[in-house]
C-alpha cells in the first residue's frame, strides 16, 4: 500500500510507481507514464483501500496507460480521484485471447459487483474510503467493436471478491484496439451513496483522451 496518511496520491506518483514496476520486467519505459512489453504486463495505482494491480496478456504487443480523469457528475456528486487506465492490443499475426484485470490488493474486503446499462463495475469500501473500479459491459464492447464479435455466452466481464477483469477469446483483431478501466476513489461518507459508480461510467473515447490516445 503506497499511500502517504490519508490521502490519495497524485498521478504523479502513480506514474512513478508504473515505472518502478516496469524497471523490473522491461528497461526502457516510456516516459513513465507507460509500460510496454510482448505477451504481458503489469502495473499498480495505489488507493487508500490498497494497490489496484492491472495486468494484461494477449498474443499481441502491450501498452497500459494511466491518465487523470476529469469528472463531471450529477447531482453535486464528487470524487477524491479518478483515474483512467487504458490498455492497448497491438495484434501480432492472429489475437485469439485478451485478458485484462484489475485486482484490488486487500484480502480483508470483497468486491461488490454494481452493473448498469453499457457499465460492469465493482465497488470495494471499508469504513473510510470507497474504490469503484467500471468498465465497458458487453452490449458497449460490441457496439464500438463489432468486428470482434464479442458474444454474451460466455460474458466478457468477470467478478471475483478481489477483482474484475476483461476476458476475450476466439477473437480475431486485425488492428490496435484499446480496452480501459476507471478506478474511482471517494472518502466516505457519501450522501448520494453512488458517486465512485457515476464516476466509473465513462465513454471509452473520454478514457483515451485522459491517456492521450487517439483512435
Amino acid at each position: 500500500m503506497v499511500v502517504v496518511g490519508p490521502m490519495v496520491q497524485s498521478l504523479a506518483t502513480v506514474q512513478q510507481t508504473v515505472a518502478a514496476v516496469g524497471r523490473l520486467r522491461r528497461p526502457q519505459l516510456n516516459a513513465g507514464v507507460s509500460h510496454q512489453v510482448a505477451m504481458h504486463t503489469t502495473c499498480n495505482i495505489p488507493t487508500p483501500l490498497g494497490n489496484v494491480q492491472l495486468s494484461a496478456e494477449s498474443d499481441g504487443r502491450l501498452e497500459i496507460r494511466l491518465g487523470d480523469l476529469p469528472t463531471v457528475l450529477p447531482n453535486g456528486m464528487v470524487v477524491d480521484k479518478a483515474i483512467a487506465c487504458v490498455l492497448r492490443v497491438c495484434p501480432d499475426g492472429q489475437n485469439n485471447e485478451v485478458l485484462f484485470t484489475a485486482h484490488l490488493e486487500n484480502s480483508a474486503i470483497e468486491g461488490s459487483p454494481e452493473t448498469g446499462q453499457f457499465l460492469d463495475c465493482q465497488t470495494w469500501e471499508d469504513m473510510i474510503w470507497a474504490v469503484s473500479i467500471g468498465t465497458e459491459d458487453q452490449e458497449m464492447l460490441n457496439e464500438r467493436l463489432p468486428e470482434l464479435g464479442i458474444v454474451e455466452d460466455p460474458y466478457p466481464v468477470q467478478y471475483s471478491p478481489s477483482h474484475i477483469r476483461i476476458s476475450l477469446k476466439g477473437i480475431q483483431m486485425n488492428k490496435p484496439t484499446t480496452f480501459h478501466f476507471i478506478v474511482a476513489v471517494k472518502r466516505l461518507p457519501d450522501d448520494r451513496d453512488c458517486s465512485t459508480w457515476f464516476a466509473a461510467d465513462v465513454p471509452h473515447e473520454l478514457a483515451n483522451k485522459a491517456v492521450n490516445w487517439t483512435p
